[in-house]
């Protein structure tokens, strides 16, 4: 696969600082030129208080398809994991590429909802660390199905900051980089492999001192931040800005209400929406939720979020015949002499597979019907390398 199916999945999580326009009023849109073959974009907001953290993101997911830009804002970036505890990350929240004739679909997103359903519950919540050492290995899984044909030389990173609260009043707070390192197999293509993790940000006491964090697009929010009073532009002129300013000068933003994070976070979420090019891949509804000693609470929360992608149990490096195809994820797999079939009950996803000898793919008469779509991306990946049957009846 080509460099820029890799961006595609990773996504420009770090881009070159945008400008924070001066406004008098509402803010218009600023023309900018769609021009990245990515999945990209994100403004994630984390706000720790003397009561609790705030958690806020942006909604929207940019793609640029063969057809051109496609936007949605549906997009899930903020999770709540069991019920204490809460993260934001910046890209691949869903992913939807093409790779060796098949459809890859797989997602940190949906790592991360089995993640928050097999934590309710639990007897010992799991902690911000605990959180973190899943998510790096969920992005290792993603990053797994990229494909070869990577540049080398590339780093990209994933990110994400991630908060728990127990009940006894202890918190921690985790924010992570991660790496995403290319390496050559025995083949001499290159792979994608998630690096050691890079801790930026963490704490874990009882006494919360204010503190703020930003994913994905930072610029517009660091900006306006990082100011001592309120400039020209009206994002900075709005009543929780004007008490954010008054309490920094004052040295006092450690008395700053779990309610007025709440604003702050939707502000400096807002403000980049407004002000950041279109390019930057920033907009829609925004999630908001804040973890305390009570537990996990959403302030709002979109009504439809997208529907991410099932998911599969991940086979890699392994010689597989005979083999089902159905619901099968792999990735380096060597199907050389081996008898498939496929029933289209599920779909199927072959990273980097390897046919040929005496191969033979079986369809059963229901896969055409349920799913044409598959049975003939499995024509075009196996075509003049295994044989094809059409089976007159459906096998167990």
């Amino acid at each position: 696969m080509r460099l820029a199916v890799l961006l595609f999945m990773v996504g420009a999580l770090f881009s070159k600082g945008l400008p924070l326009a001066s406004q008098t009023g509402p803010p218009q849109r600023q023309a900018d030129t769609f021009a990245y073959s990515i999945v990209h974009g994100t403004i994630d907001v984390v706000i720790s208080t003397s009561e609790g953290f705030v958690l806020a993101s942006d909604s929207r997911v940019s793609r640029d398809l063969a057809t051109g830009p496609s936007y949605s804002d549906d997009g899930e970036k903020l999770f709540a994991i069991g019920d204490h505890a809460a993260l934001v990350i910046a890209g691949l929240v869903g992913s939807q590429i093409n790779g060796d004739g098949c459809i890859v679909r797989d997602a940190i997103g949906t790592q991360m909802r089995l993640l928050d359903r097999s934590a309710k519950g639990r007897l010992q919540p799991l902690s911000a660390f605990d959180i973190a050492t899943d998510f790096r290995d969920s992005l290792d899984r993603v990053a797994r199905l990229v494909g070869g044909g990577v540049n080398g030389r590339q780093k990209f990173v994933g990110q994400a900051s991630i908060v728990s609260f127990n009940p006894n009043g202890t918190s921690e707070w985790v924010k992570m980089d991660l790496p995403v390192e290319v390496k050559s197999g025995e083949d001499g293509k290159v792979w994608p492999n998630v690096g050691d993790p890079v801790y930026r940000a963490h704490s874990g006491h009882a006494e919360r001192e204010f503190d703020v964090d930003l994913l994905g697009q930072p610029a517009i929010a660091e900006k306006m931040l990082s100011a001592r009073s309120p400039s020209v532009d009206w994002h900075t002129q709005t009543p929780i800005m004007r008490r954010y300013y008054a309490s920094k000068r004052n040295g006092t933003l450690n008395q700053f209400t779990l309610q007025e994070g709440i604003s702050l976070a939707q502000e400096l979420v807002q403000a980049t929406i407004d002000l950041a090019p279109v390019s930057a891949g920033v907009g829609g509804p925004i999630d908001i939720a804040t973890v305390t000693k009570t537990g996990i609470h959403w302030i709002q929360h979109k009504a439809q979020p997208e529907a991410l992608p099932p998911s599969h149990v991940l086979v890699t490096n392994s010689q597989l015949s005979p083999q089902a195809l159905d619901d099968l994820e792999c990735v380096h797999c060597d199907f050389t002499n081996a008898k498939l079939f496929y029933t289209g009950k599920a779909d199927v996803v072959i990273v980097d597979g390897k046919f040929g000898g005496n191969c033979r793919l079986v369809l059963s008469p229901e896969a055409e019907r349920r799913r044409p779509e598959v049975v003939a991306r499995l024509r075009v990946l196996v075509q003049n390398k295994c044989r094809i049957v059409a089976q007159s009846s459906n096998y167990p």
